[in-house]
């Protein structure tokens, strides 16, 4: 009989989308937001928290693209 595992996904949330951390939020998700945060650290800090990065900043997703991060691309 397989073993499940729960899958509990973290975000990190870029500072243009504060309404989709909120929401993610409010249905119980371990979500992780800064107004005011470099790129490089916040790729560096999703990375080392095998959190998944939420964004619609087109530099910051071809850096992730770079660095293999998982991430979603909001338009």
């Amino acid at each position: 009989m397989p073993i499940k595992q729960k899958i509990n996904p973290k975000f990190f949330v870029d500072a243009m989308l504060g309404n989709v951390a909120k929401k993610l939020r409010l249905m119980g998700f371990d979500v992780e937001y800064l107004a005011d945060v470099k790129d490089d650290h916040l790729i560096n800090k999703a990375k080392n928290e095998e959190r998944i990065i939420i964004s619609k900043d087109k530099e910051l997703i071809q850096k992730k693209c770079e660095n293999r991060n998982k991430f979603f691309v909001c338009k």
